[in-house]
């Protein structure tokens, strides 16, 4: 992924939409892209996770939880809570990932984050 489609799923995803354009950036150039084949595990579940993660392309799901929201990671992250058990969906899953001192540091420098995910407004399903 270049640099400006991690900029767009960024902007396309609350509660970054609401940020500036060089905010974005700075959180783009940090964020890793990585890709899931279908049915991998992202994430093993009853553990925090250990990286913000935003879901670009595919899907993600999880048999112990109803519905995922297109970013994971930010209560573990936020507040130590654990995450299910997340894998790849049928087409695999593209994502975006952010490491633990990068996601602070964004929360830090760009209260709207935080404040997203604080509120709920952040939690919409993935699509």
């Amino acid at each position: 992924m270049t640099l400006v489609e991690k900029i767009l799923a960024l902007k396309a995803t609350p509660p970054f939409d609401g940020l500036r354009d060089n905010e974005l950036a700075l959180i783009a150039s940090a964020a890793t892209q990585r890709h899931f084949a279908a049915g991998e595990t992202i994430h093993a579940g009853g553990e925090p996770l250990g990286r913000f993660h935003l879901l670009v392309h595919g899907s993600w799901e999880s048999p112990t939880a109803m519905q995922l929201p297109r970013t994971l990671g930010a209560g573990s992250l936020l507040y130590d809570l654990p995450a299910p058990l997340v894998q790849a969906g049928p087409d695999g899953a593209e994502c975006l990932v952010i490491a633990r001192s990068h996601f602070h540091t964004v929360t830090a420098e760009c209260p709207e984050v935080l404040i997203g995910y604080l509120t709920g407004q952040a939690d919409a399903p993935a699509s």
